[in-house]
């Protein structure tokens, strides 16, 4: 099967919620006790069809 690659790679959307956590953090709007491996593992599951 051919697959159309419209979106991001699952390494450069890993990177970007690990920066995205990181800037939430400084700015307060989430808490600084959150791992961001935690948080991730909430809201991302990669679909590994690279």
């Amino acid at each position: 099967m051919n697959l159309f690659r419209w979106g991001l790679s699952n390494d450069l959307t890993e990177k970007t919620l690990y920066t995205s956590v990181d800037e939430y953090q400084k700015l307060g709007v989430i808490s600084k006790d959150l791992k961001a491996d935690d948080v991730k593992a909430l809201i991302w599951s990669p679909l590994d069809i690279e």
